[in-house]
C-alpha cells in the first residue's frame, strides 16, 4: 500500500438538492483547509480534509471510494457529526 495521500474529492451533500442534481452550485462556498473525521457505516472513521464547505454541503480529500449516495457522516471539531449522503466522487 502506498503512503501517498489520496486527493480526489468528493462532494458531500446534507441536502440533495435540485440544484446538485443538476450539477450546479446555487449556494456560496468557502474555500479552506479543516481537519475531519469520516464515518461511513460501520467501518472505523477515518482522518479527512475538508477543502470548501457552503450552507449544503462540502468538499473532501482523502475519502475511500464510495457510491452517489452512500450515507455518511462528516465530523468537524468544535461542530461535531454532521449526517449527509455523497453527492459525487471524482
Amino acid at each position: 500500500m502506498s503512503d501517498a495521500i489520496n486527493t480526489t474529492p468528493t462532494g458531500f451533500s446534507s441536502t440533495l438538492g435540485d440544484d446538485l442534481a443538476a450539477g450546479q452550485r446555487s449556494r456560496k462556498r468557502d474555500s479552506l483547509f479543516l481537519a475531519a473525521r469520516l464515518s461511513v457505516g460501520g467501518e472505523p472513521a477515518t482522518d479527512i480534509r475538508v477543502r470548501n464547505l457552503s450552507e449544503g454541503g462540502l468538499m473532501i480529500d482523502n475519502a475511500p471510494p464510495m457510491a452517489i449516495g452512500t450515507a455518511l457522516a462528516v465530523e468537524l471539531r468544535n461542530i461535531g457529526a454532521m449526517p449527509g449522503r455523497v453527492a459525487w466522487y471524482v
